[in-house]
Parts: C-alpha cells; sequence; structure tokens
C-alpha cells in the first residue's frame, strides 16, 4: 500500500501527535495499525514517521527520516475564467498534481459562471480543500495555491515584470505555443504565469488589452479545445519543460 501523506500544522522535531479529522482518516478510514508508516507535511519540512501508537483520540507517532525532494524553483501561476463548478474542480485537482505553484480564477467578458461574492468564497474553501487533498495524493509537497476571483484587467496586473506571461487564444495565427517557448528561455525562467478563458474564449478586445499589458497571445494549436483541456494541457506541457513532473 502507498504509504499515507498527511499535513501537520506545527513544525516536527522527534515525534508528533495526530487528532481530529486525520485521525479518523488514519484509524477508521485507512485502518493503519502500530507499526506502519506515514509522510508528514509540515512547515519545517516532509518526514516520514513510524506509528508508536494508536489510541482512542490520538496517534503517537516516531520521527524517523527527513525526506528531501528534488523541486523545480520555477512558480508558475495559472489564471483561469471561471467554470462550471464540476469542471472548475477537475481543473484545481490536476493544476495541483501538476505542480502548478499558484491559481488565479478570473471573470471576462464571456464567463459563464459569475457567483456573487459570498458564493465566491464558499467556492474558494472549496477549491482549496481539493487542492489539498490533491497534494496528498499526488506526493506533492505543496498544494496549489487558489487565489481570490477577480475581474480580468485585475488579473492582469497580478505577474510580476519579470514574468514570462502568455494568454491562450484561440483566434491567434502568428504564434504558436512551441514557437512561443523556442522564442524565450523557458526552462530557465523562474515565474511563468499564463492564461486559459472560458468556454466562450476572450474577445478581441481583452486580447488587445493583455497585450498591452506585456501578454503575448498564443494559440495552442488547429483543434479547438475546450477551456478545462486547454488548462490542463498547457499545465502539463508547462509543467514537464520545467522540471515539475520530476521533483518526487
Amino acid at each position: 500500500m502507498t504509504i499515507p501523506r498527511i499535513r501537520y500544522d506545527s513544525a516536527i522535531d522527534d515525534s508528533a501527535i495526530i487528532s481530529g479529522h486525520d485521525l479518523h482518516y488514519l484509524k477508521d478510514i485507512l485502518r493503519l495499525r502500530e507499526g506502519e508508516d506515514v509522510f508528514l507535511i509540515a512547515p519545517n519540512g516532509e518526514f516520514r514517521g513510524h506509528i508508536r501508537a494508536i489510541g482512542e483520540h490520538e496517534i503517537a507517532i516516531n520521527i524517523v527520516d527527513k525526506i528531501i525532494r528534488k523541486q523545480s524553483e520555477c512558480r508558475i501561476t495559472l489564471a483561469q475564467s471561471l467554470l462550471k463548478a464540476d469542471k472548475m474542480e477537475f481543473v484545481v485537482q490536476k493544476l495541483c498534481e501538476l505542480g502548478i505553484s499558484s491559481l488565479i480564477p478570473f471573470i471576462s467578458q464571456r464567463t459563464i459562471s459569475r457567483p456573487d461574492k459570498e458564493k465566491s468564497l464558499v467556492k474558494r474553501e472549496k477549491w482549496e480543500k481539493i487542492s489539498s487533498e490533491a497534494a496528498r495524493k499526488s506526493l506533492r509537497s505543496e498544494a496549489t495555491v487558489v487565489k481570490p476571483v477577480i475581474g480580468f484587467e485585475e488579473m492582469l496586473l497580478a505577474p510580476p515584470a519579470t514574468c514570462v506571461k502568455a494568454i491562450c487564444w484561440e483566434e491567434e495565427e502568428s504564434l504558436t505555443l512551441k514557437e512561443f517557448f523556442a522564442t524565450i528561455a523557458f526552462p530557465s525562467a523562474s515565474t511563468i504565469f499564463f492564461v486559459i478563458g472560458p468556454e466562450g474564449g476572450f474577445t478581441k478586445e481583452e486580447i488587445s488589452i493583455a497585450r498591452g499589458k506585456g501578454f503575448s497571445s498564443v494559440s495552442l494549436g488547429k483543434a479547438l479545445l475546450k477551456a478545462e483541456t486547454a488548462a490542463i494541457a498547457t499545465a502539463a506541457i508547462i509543467a514537464y519543460l520545467t522540471g515539475h513532473l520530476g521533483d518526487k
């Protein structure tokens, strides 16, 4: 069985105590027993622990090793125009599995899903839980950080000036994603910012605004991909090129 991984809120030294939801998960769902191992992801690193004792209200763990995993230094942000609930949740999960650093949900002119402020907060909480669970299951040391929902033009101001940034547009005819990668020192980039549109795509006006903010508009090819497919495909390509698929 794959060794389970859980997040631990405090710094770890030579032991740890598990309680609450994680206790239920390890004890009642996975049915772990004394003597079995778990991975703990703490603020001061990732550790392999050995279950010393399982009680009614807590599990005592002895730390046996600190795990060193190779991590890509490149930070990748993907901005995604809000999709319908199930599609957005799927994108969040897959972006975390691929090692994307952060996700910025935004509302553009053709965005269908337009939750109010209160519903946006509820959705964000759910996305954060999905990201955290995806990180645990895919052996990622960090979950994808889900930012608050913002407007299109505010999103364009999010990346730093030195960031490699592009916006995917199905009507782009001059620059493909492959050509864009070839024109820059992409593998050595420290920060990358990609923007994916809604189900109906971006308007020409939005692309013009993005270009004015220093974004390159790129085509993903002749096939017209669904928004969620475009997000995952682009993230996978960037993750491969920057080494995020080899950090385990």
